[in-house]
């Protein structure tokens, strides 16, 4: 009788010690269980040790034995196991005191965490009975996904154009499911699947997605992840990128490629954009390589941007390889039409690659830039500090806020960043109304801040209605 019920305790603690925490199941057992077993038709119960793994495909390997603290006189081996859901079924072998005896167990995971079930087994005919854990408890994945690396690329991009925005979904600390799904919105709008670089069959994928900007302006990029346990991030912090999209139909430039000697050993190569984006003023990320010097530069600041017909003329400032910070360097792209076999830069004529030149000459537009502000907790200074953080926006010559950015941390200077687009608004004298929208880490909106400009200072009220004020300067 007690061979007959080790082997069935065995069964027992195979079926408790199934894993999920590995695995594409909402449920990880893998560790160290004590489960009591009886046969049908003796309330004894027998107390045996098990342990349990389980693989990303909810495979479940593990060995146990009886008494419970061994040294055991009867030990057994899993030969096949699997959980789906909150059910775990197993076979497993006796290696020892009960040679050639199989048994087969299922169960359920119950929601504490606890297992039990049935069992059968072929020892000296045909027996079942029960099975239950006593000691250890499976662990239900119930934690998001972290959500790391968004980056969007070009940058900046330009509204038409794709651009391709990665991130990576990461499980491993936070139940170790697999990713099952991940997905990114703009500016709070719908959420779109994105794709796994290799499938999504891990507790770590990288993800991708191909996006077309429909407008230009300041746009919010969120990213989230789901697991195999239907946990879903909350997008907040780093999950979530401001890009800043390029207006195709004032003066741009973008695209890249490459210059070869008559050996076809590349000389030269380069790439980025450059453009105007509403709310914002001239923005651009322009990187050249001196391939014969090995010297690589990234300009960041575009001093100014001229096109006329298919040329663009960048003046741009930024920081080498070398050490070097060069100011006010004159690129000059030329567009001579798809694929760009015949475009130039600076009088090159590209080996491969392809320049795209468009829109027409800047707007007038007048842009307010504060590296700071003060939002306060009532109305008057002496109500302390609630937040700060820089602020930025323009309006058109009809007076029309064409968009901008304040970054609002609260506690004030060391507290969250919380980032809120500039939608609308206008600019009558010194009459200033914007129209804002918190997009993260926290959605609110639509609020206003009201107030005068003059001389560069900006005194009002921000939500609440609290004071608020920024001290800056207008261009031009």
């Amino acid at each position: 009788m007690k061979k007959l019920v080790l082997g069935f305790m065995s069964l027992a603690l195979l079926f408790g010690l199934s894993s999920v925490a590995n695995a594409a199941t909402i449920w990880d057992v893998t560790g160290s269980y004590v489960v009591g077993f009886q046969l049908t038709g003796d309330p004894t119960v027998y107390s045996h040790d098990m342990t349990l793994a389980q693989d990303l495909s909810d495979a479940v390997t593990g060995n146990g034995g009886y008494p419970a603290g061994g040294p055991f006189t009867y030990a057994w081996t899993i030969t096949s196991g699997t959980v789906v859901g909150d059910t775990i079924t197993i076979t497993a072998d006796y290696t020892l005191g009960a040679t050639g005896t199989t048994m087969h167990m299922t169960g359920t995971i119950a929601p504490d965490g606890s297992i039990s079930g049935a069992w059968d087994d072929n020892f000296g005919g045909s027996r079942t009975g029960t099975w239950a854990t006593s000691s250890g408890n499976a662990i239900k994945d119930t934690t998001a996904p972290i959500v790391s690396a968004v980056l969007a690329t070009p940058v900046p991009p330009v509204a038409g154009e794709p651009m391709t925005l990665t991130a990576n979904v990461d499980d491993t600390t936070t139940g170790n499911s697999t990713i099952t799904s991940a997905e990114y919105r703009i500016t709070g709008g719908a959420w779109t699947p994105m794709n796994a670089v290799d499938g999504f069959n891990s507790p770590n994928e990288n993800v991708t997605v191909n996006v077309t900007f429909a407008t230009p302006g300041i746009k919010e990029v969120c990213v989230r992840g789901t697991d195999a346990a239907s946990n879903t991030s909350s997008p907040s912090g780093d999950d979530c990128v401001i890009v800043e999209v390029i207006d195709p139909l004032i003066g741009y430039v973008s695209g890249g490629g490459n210059i070869k000697d008559t050996k076809g050993k590349p000389t030269w190569t380069f790439g980025g954009n450059a453009g105007y984006v509403p709310g914002v003023g001239l923005v651009g990320q322009l990187q050249v390589v001196d391939q014969v010097a090995k010297i690589s530069c990234h300009y960041k600041t575009i001093n100014s941007l001229s096109v006329v017909g298919n040329t663009a003329t960048v003046n741009a400032s930024g920081k080498c390889n070398n050490g070097t910070t060069p100011t006010n360097v004159v690129l000059t792209y030329i567009d001579n039409g798809q694929p760009g076999t015949t475009d130039k830069f600076n009088g090159a004529t590209l080996s491969g690659g392809n320049i795209k030149v468009g829109g027409a000459t800047l707007p007038t537009v007048t842009k307010f830039t504060a590296t700071d502000s003060a939002y306060y907790n009532g109305m008057n200074v002496s109500d302390g500090l609630y937040g700060t953080g820089p602020l930025t926006f323009s309006w058109n010559a009809g007076g029309n806020v064409t968009g901008g950015l304040w970054e609002e941390i609260v506690p004030a200077t060391t507290g969250t960043h919380y980032f809120n687009i500039v939608t609308g608004g206008t600019v009558v004298g010194n009459a200033v109304s914007l129209t804002l929208l918190r997009t993260n880490p926290s959605n609110y909106g639509p609020f206003t801040i009201t107030g005068t400009l003059t001389g560069g200072v900006l005194t009002g009220t921000a939500a609440g209605p609290y004071l608020f004020t920024a001290t800056g300067t207008l261009t031009p």
